[in-house]
């Protein structure tokens, strides 16, 4: 077994919404070099694998995950000129903060989303009228290999199975739209990203980003969740108003309650399980789509 490898890790460690079961298998992976290794690793002896970054949009289920989960904590940075060339287990606020020392901003209204930049990519978040694929210059990603390649390889070399090389990639090959990414469908890995930045007044970035996160502590609440955990339905209509709507505040499942501050959050009082927060958020959405005939969708991704 690699040595990076632990067995029967718990999960809810590694959550903002600290639920889930354990991980048969568990590691943390701080360099490319080793995320690669890992990933072979996986493959070579059959493990479901699973990429966790800060764990800010993800829940795993109270039986856990019968694989592999490589937590990737790679978080090197740099800055050429306006060009911020970043390993994307950073986080996002962290790295808004290091452009701000140097005068390079544009993201300061996206200070506060939790997660890493890697997060921040595969849902392309945004908030305020700014999301992170206006930024997007390339990025080093790795593809995760099909099933069926894996069974040919094995079936012609057991003894040399190998896994594709990472590779660069433009902004296009995201296919971006609203919270959304080719990476929900294909599954790559973005390990390093370069960011193109603006250059500003460290003052005036400054002032931005503090108005923004005297926002988030006026409207949004503290506690065990995973941030406004459904998509708005559109540009002109938003999940937490058609929650509001419906009497969301306050409603509980088991440990998992609606915020009384905002009905977009789901909150764990400390107890809360998988299969509560799965309750609550379908009853939720049964209600929206009962008065307004609206379906809504998860921001959260439900590992199975």
């Amino acid at each position: 077994m690699h040595p990076l490898i632990q067995e029967h890790i718990p999960l809810k460690l590694y959550t903002t919404f600290g639920i889930g079961g354990v991980a048969r298998y568990f590691a943390e992976a701080n360099s490319i070099e080793h995320f690669l290794e890992l990933y072979s690793w996986g493959i070579t002896n059959r493990q479901k694998i699973f990429v966790l970054g800060m764990g800010s949009n993800v829940v795993f289920p109270d039986e856990g995950y019968d694989g592999l989960v490589i937590r990737y904590t790679a978080k090197r940075f740099t800055f050429q000129q306006n060009i911020a060339v970043v390993e994307t287990a950073l986080s996002l606020s962290a790295l808004i903060l290091e452009a701000e020392k140097i005068n390079l901003g544009g993201m300061e209204r996206l200070f506060g989303i939790p997660g890493s930049v890697g997060g921040a990519i595969y849902n392309n978040a945004g908030a305020h009228g700014t999301e992170i694929s206006k930024f997007v210059e390339s990025a080093l990603v790795f593809e995760v290999p099909r099933e069926v390649e894996l069974d040919t390889m094995r079936l012609l070399d057991p003894s040399n199975l190998t896994i594709p090389k990472p590779k660069i990639v433009d902004p296009g090959y995201f296919k971006f739209g609203y919270r959304n990414s080719l990476l929900h469908s294909n599954r790559a890995i973005v390990l390093s990203t370069t960011l193109k930045l603006k250059e500003r007044s460290g003052e005036e970035i400054k002032k931005v980003r503090e108005d923004i996160a005297f926002w988030r502590r006026e409207k949004q609440p503290v506690g065990k969740s995973a941030g406004s955990f459904f998509k708005n339905p559109s540009l002109n209509m938003s999940a937490g108003y058609l929650l509001d709507q419906v009497g969301a505040k306050g409603m509980q499942e088991g440990g998992i309650m609606v915020s009384d501050k905002h009905a977009n959050f789901l909150l764990n009082t400390g107890k809360g399980t998988f299969t509560d927060l799965m309750k609550l958020s379908e009853r939720l959405a049964h209600l929206v789509e009962e008065k307004f005939q609206v379906k809504l969708e998860r921001e959260v991704e439900f590992v199975q």
